[in-house]
Formats: C-alpha cells, structure tokens, sequence
C-alpha cells in the first residue's frame, strides 16, 4: 500500500510513541530491540541536551555524533546550522513549556556527520521530567520523503529573512494559518474563532506578509515544514 508523505510522518511519530511506552515498561527489551532498528535514537537531559544515551545507529553515522554523545549539548554550535538550530531550540522550549506528556514535537536541524551537512528530522517526546526521548532519521535514510523534506528547508535556509519571519508568527495568526492549509474557508474560519471574516482577511494579509508568501502553495510548505504537530 503507498503511503503519501504526511502519512509516513505520522506513522514514524506514532512508531517513536510506541517505542517510548516500550522503554517505559522494560527497558531491557527495549535495549535489546533498538540497535536493530533503522532509526537513530536518543535520550537527552531536557536542561543542557547532553546525550546521556544512543544507539549504535546513531552513533555510527559519523565521528561527528560520536563526539556529540561524549561533549554534550554545548558542541551543538559546532557542528549545526545555526537558524535550524535556533528553530529547534524554540520550538522545544515551547514544547517543554506544554508540559504534555502524549504529545510529540517535530523537530528539524542540518547537522555536520563525517563533515558534510545532512538533515536530521527528529520526533521529541518526553521521557520524565528530566529527559527528552528522541527517535529521528536522517533524510538519506528516509528515501522520498526525505527528498521532499530536504528540499523544503533547503528552500527556507536560502531565504533566511524569510524564514525568521515565519517565527514573528503571533498565536492566532498560527491557528488561522493551520486552518487555511487545512482548507477552511475565510468565513469557516471566522465562525470557529468567534471573530469577523475582515479580521480574518486582515491575519491572512499579515501572515503571507510574515511569511513571504505570495501563494497558498507557499503557506502548505511552510506548514510543513514548521508545524507539523499542531
């Protein structure tokens, strides 16, 4: 059966869910399984984001990943592209701010492995309240999906004004935007949030401004690419 994009993604974080409940109920099994897997996995400490575990897939993708797991967070700067980088720190502060405990982030970053850059796509889930448990692939392991995905945020790096625009975001203008790619009407829209079809034309006007987008095509990428989850 094929899978469209989007339904791969949900089912890898419904995998990293599963396999989360799996390490909460016997670690032992789930050590045993995880090193067989074609996923790199890793727990980190929600404050400093030292790896305090990895699997072998992980490790063995570069020298790079090795020295991550020995240093720490702090060799992140190093080895990252800094605008991902600053992305993923703001969306897993948002993220630990929720404090939801069946929810999982998407998280995005470039990533210096045996000195050439390559995405990583990651599914962030609490682990307790001091631990992050994290399953990802890098886009090279991910066949298609991973070309799409590459290419997105290929295309957001080259516009870097662009994408920290995205950012300025506001929260209602967020919602609105998730319910324009998810193809509401501007009048559907304004009777779920109890506001007026002017206000919502007037948070359209301003996200495609923001966003520097000039086409609904525009908006679904960078829905995307950065709001996966919600």
């Amino acid at each position: 059966m094929y899978l469209t994009e989007k339904e791969i993604l949900v089912q890898n974080q419904h995998f990293a869910y599963k396999l989360r409940k799996l390490y909460l109920e016997d670690e032992t099994v789930f050590h045993q399984l995880n090193d067989y897997l074609p996923y790199s996995i890793h727990i980190n400490n929600k404050d400093t984001l030292d790896i305090t575990y990895a699997n072998s897939f992980l490790l063995n993708k570069g020298q790079e990943m090795e020295k991550l797991a020995e240093i720490g967070g702090s060799y992140l700067k190093e080895i990252s592209c800094p605008i991902l980088l600053q992305n993923a720190v703001q969306r897993t502060n948002r993220f630990n701010s929720i404090n939801d405990y069946n929810g999982i982030v998407f998280i995005a970053q470039n990533i210096k492995v045996n000195k050439k850059f390559s995405y990583l796509f990651s599914n962030k889930l609490h682990l307790n309240e001091n631990q992050y448990f994290n399953v990802a692939n890098f886009a090279c392991d991910m066949g298609g999906i991973g070309k799409v995905l590459t290419s997105i945020f290929e295309g957001l790096q080259e516009n870097q004004v662009g994408f920290q625009q995205f950012q300025s975001l506001t929260k209602q203008e967020k919602i609105i935007l998730n319910l324009i790619v998810t193809g509401y009407t501007y009048n559907e829209i304004a009777n779920q949030l109890c506001i007026s079809s002017h206000t919502v034309l007037t948070h359209r006007k301003n996200i495609y401004k923001k966003t520097n987008s000039k086409t609904l095509a525009d908006l679904i990428r960078f829905a995307m690419a950065l709001e996966l989850t919600t």
